[in-house]
């Protein structure tokens, strides 16, 4: 079952296939999505659909501020999950 996804929240059993190329190594499921505050999901929707549009030459802060707003969503689902948030 190496080929296998798992939610990134701790303790959490829910998997997923892996995307096109092995892309999605990260993944949160959609129970601990929905714990994730809607002004960070709705920040997330506005990135995703600048990437969809520009792609690869959005450039490199594009990128680096890709990732801070995935840790923070990732912190988010954590911590609602643990109960903390």
């Amino acid at each position: 079952m190496t080929d296998r996804v798992r939610c990134l929240v701790p303790f959490c059993r829910r998997i997923t296939k892996p995307g096109r190329n092995g892309v999605n190594v990260q993944w949160i499921c959609g129970n601990h999505w929905k714990a994730v505050p809607l002004a960070q999901r709705r920040v997330w929707g506005r990135l995703r659909r600048q990437w969809r549009r520009y792609g690869p030459e959005a450039g490199v802060h594009f990128d680096a501020r890709w990732w801070r707003v995935w840790d923070r969503l990732k912190r988010s689902a954590i911590e609602a999950a643990g109960g903390i948030g």
